[in-house]
């Protein structure tokens, strides 16, 4: 039998095997039994796929194994399982081994290549949409996993929606050269107009350095990501969006659909969204989309139009479910505001900007396009406005100042509905 070496008992003994005589060596199963859940067997060469045809009977629950691979040395996937009492569910997650013993992934954190994701391209012939289900469908069984990593900087292409999330989770991307780290590629027509490639309800996600694109030529359709509230429910915790990229082009409708407005509860609406060092260009109709949401923080981020047909920014609400709270630091192409109560945006606007039925907004920064009003109090604009300033109904316009030139025209309405420059 190969020569085993032990090392000093440590909170975290590890074992190391490099013989070729199969996992078990009975020399040291009396030392595993010392030392019950805190036990690491690493075995080089050992993969996922040969732990499952092991005899791993000497084990007792709690013991632990370290994997080098999820399929085959060199894929990324290897992790560390420890041994449960109870069978398991189909998912790779998990792993029975050839004496019957079970054997999960030990959380807090797991990757998608421990589920067998693959590097893709764009187009294919590799898709790795049922190895990311697998991770999410673990995710939400086990509420002790509370990170999903993408790999480490890989590119991963799925071919149809994954599978939503049921808690609240953080996933977690790595640097890379292309977009903002790893990158996780939508590359299938969406029926639905809105339906997201990740979908999140009333369980709001933090998502780190996370790319998301499309395959354009073979992709149409639904969203990147969304966040619906179902009828009279409440967001649970705080979506974070730290560190990414979104491009979805004329391949996608949305990069980002939020919808609170379903939620009349706990004062409605979506609630508690901080998004920074965020990049989200062009789609087919428009990048970002923001309905009834509330305490809403955006910093050093940018929603372009680049890439795609369609606009940059809409927050709107409803008559009784507005939107409101959100502080804005960044840059924007074009911008609607509707059913919106405190909106403090600083930073330039490029194109048009549109702001109906709203009350306390101010923008400081220029407008690089016309400014229509309708249905509003308390605007105010705090730069140069390159295009007109125009109402469908000035008669509602009160309480506006523009602190700045307006190079285009201002009409005869504004002395009389406390129109200030």
């Amino acid at each position: 039998m190969a020569a085993i070496t032990l090392r000093a008992p440590t909170p975290d003994v590890r074992i190391t095997n490099p013989g070729a005589g199969g996992l078990m060596a009975t020399e040291w199963y009396d030392f595993l039994r010392q030392f019950p859940g805190s036990v690491r067997t690493v075995s080089p060469g050992l993969t996922r796929s040969t732990a499952i045809g092991s005899d791993l009977s000497n084990y007792a629950v709690g013991d632990r194994i370290t994997t080098t691979a999820f399929a085959t040395v060199g894929d990324g996937g290897g992790g560390t399982y420890e041994k449960i009492a109870t069978a398991p569910p189909a998912n790779a997650g998990y792993f029975t081994s050839a004496d019957g013993s079970f054997w999960r992934l030990v959380p807090p954190e797991v990757n998608v290549l421990q589920f067998g994701a693959k590097q893709g391209s764009p187009g294919g012939p590799i898709f790795s949409t049922a190895a990311i289900n697998d991770a999410i469908a673990f995710c939400n069984l086990n509420n002790e996993i509370g990170i999903l990593s993408f790999g480490h900087g890989q590119l991963f292409v799925v071919d149809a929606p994954l599978t939503p999330f049921t808690k609240n989770i953080e996933l977690r991307g790595s640097p890379s050269t292309f977009l903002s780290g790893s990158i996780l590629m939508k590359q299938y027509v969406e029926a639905d107009p809105i339906r997201g490639m990740l979908t999140f309800g009333v369980y709001m996600p933090k998502i780190i350095r996370l790319g998301i694109s499309v395959h354009s030529p073979l992709s149409s359709g639904g969203s990147l990501m969304t966040m619906i509230n179902p009828t009279d429910t409440s967001s649970v915790g705080a979506c974070m969006l730290d560190g990414m990229s979104c491009a979805g082009g004329n391949g996608v409708n949305y990069n980002l659909y939020v919808d609170g407005s379903a939620n009349t509860v706990g004062g409605g609406g979506a609630r508690n969204f901080f998004l920074s060092n965020c990049v989200f260009f062009g789609t087919n109709i428009l990048s970002v989309f923001l309905k009834t949401i509330r305490n809403v923080n955006v910093s050093n981020t940018i929603i372009d139009t680049s890439g795609g047909a369609g606009g940059a920014l809409l927050i709107t609400g409803t008559p009784a479910n507005i939107s409101g709270n959100i502080a804005y630091n960044g840059m924007l192409n074009s911008s609607h505001f509707e059913f919106v109560t405190g909106l403090w945006f600083y930073g330039n606007i490029a194109n048009n900007t549109t702001v109906n039925d709203a009350d306390e907004i101010q923008v400081h920064g220029n407008v690089g396009g016309n400014l229509d009003l309708a249905r509003t109090n308390h605007v105010q604009v705090h730069g140069r406005i390159t295009g007109a300033v125009t109402s469908t109904v000035p008669a509602t316009i009160n309480n506006t100042r523009l602190v700045g030139e307006v190079v285009g025209a201002l009409p005869a309405w504004n002395a009389t509905n406390k129109v200030y420059i």
